[in-house]
């Protein structure tokens, strides 16, 4: 293993130690934007604004929710990304960028990110490292990826940490970002044997976790037009009182109805459906 790395967990940076309320110094904020930064090209749904494709070492998120995350006030986060793209040697750069829907979103670049984020630790002897362009990607089902980043069983568990993570924040970043890893998942789970195994072994494992998934894999759009997705504690008190194939039937009925749902909550949308159920079958 090289020296001039120090491998560290990107589960940290989801730990109750690092995302509890504080202020952030300038290097925790460095840090997290090298964490909040994609690994593997992706598309993002902004919902109305549309979907924005995001290249590695990209991420979009809005200043109002960085300085929520960082501890700072709206006016430090601008002042201090404007900083990181200034002089002679950036270390940012902010991309103004246009969704399908040609709605024009900032998005920041983390300069050198390979230097930060390498692929894989490689030794002294073979340091050179390679930085990806848009030009290297394809279109797989609709989710850009890299086609030097390896399908493997490692890249499942991270996609599936960061899954949990989006899964547990109230955010319309985080409900995004819940949607594409459930599709990121998905087709590790069908490239690779040793992601398809753990895919399985966790849904088998965990009904909870089967029901969450399925949601954000197969609706995503009825998750994504709820203010308030399905929350995991949510999912458990469902299957604590119906059966996960009644639940599933539910959802169905109410993504076919869709147009004629109103409400902010999916959660309480499924109960209310539930009751006319049974009420209908007595």
């Amino acid at each position: 293993m090289s020296k001039r790395y120090i491998p560290f967990a990107r589960k940290y940076f989801e730990s109750e130690e690092w995302t509890k309320p504080r202020e952030f110094s300038e290097q925790e904020v460095w840090l997290d934007m090298v964490y909040l930064a994609c690994f593997a090209d992706h598309k993002v749904d902004l919902g109305k604004d549309g979907i924005l494709t995001l290249y590695r070492g990209e991420f979009y998120y809005s200043q109002r929710y960085l300085a929520k995350r960082w501890g700072w006030s709206l006016t430090r986060v601008n002042r201090h990304l404007a900083r990181l793209a200034e002089g002679s040697n950036p270390r940012i750069e902010r991309i103004a960028r246009e969704t399908q829907v040609e709605t024009q979103i900032t998005v920041v670049r983390l300069c050198n990110y390979n230097s930060y984020n390498g692929e894989k630790l490689k030794s002294e002897t073979h340091s050179e490292t390679h930085s990806e362009t848009p030009n290297e990607t394809n279109n797989k089902e609709g989710i850009l990826r890299n086609k030097g980043v390896n399908n493997t069983h490692t890249d499942y568990l991270t996609l599936r940490n960061l899954f949990v993570q989006a899964c547990m924040r109230d955010t319309r970043e985080a409900h995004a970002e819940a949607a594409r890893t459930a599709e990121e998942m998905a087709l590790l789970a069908q490239a690779d044997e040793d992601a398809k195994r753990e895919h399985n072994t966790r849904i088998r494992r965990s009904p909870q976790y089967n029901l969450i998934f399925w949601l954000w894999w197969k609706y995503a759009d009825l998750q994504l037009s709820f203010e308030m997705p399905l929350h995991p504690d949510q999912a458990q008190e469902l299957l604590n009182t119906y059966k996960i194939e009644d639940i599933g039937f539910i959802v169905e009925s109410i993504y076919n109805k869709r147009h004629l749902v109103s409400g902010r909550s999916l959660y309480l949308t499924i109960k209310q459906w539930a009751k006319r159920d049974i009420t209908i079958n007595n």
